[in-house]
């Protein structure tokens, strides 16, 4: 029964591990992009830290697309923009409700 708790620990610590490891490379990708005024090309991404080749920083990307918090765009040059979700364009106005 020991042997199994312990395999059961070092598997639950490797999971965390690689699950805090994502987070932290997610939020480094949100916060580079609310840097440069909520956009952000793969090679932005990848050209700002070791921790994101890359082919990770192209997935992370997608995943983060695909789950709504980034929008898809393409610049009039060809390049893959990723734009954070939701965000207000300049001269945006509101209006009260």
């Amino acid at each position: 029964m020991p042997v199994v708790s312990g395999v059961w620990l070092v598997y639950t610590a490797q999971k965390n591990l690689k699950e805090q490891r994502l987070y932290e490379k997610k939020k480094l990708i949100w916060d580079l992009a609310l840097k440069s005024g909520g956009r952000i090309t793969v090679a932005q991404a990848s050209s700002v830290t070791t921790l994101l080749s890359a082919s990770e920083a192209d997935k992370l990307l997608n995943k983060m697309q695909e789950k709504g918090m980034l929008n898809l765009k393409v610049s009039s040059k060809g390049v893959i923009v990723y734009e954070v979700a939701g965000m207000l364009e300049q001269g945006d106005e509101l209006i009260d409700v």
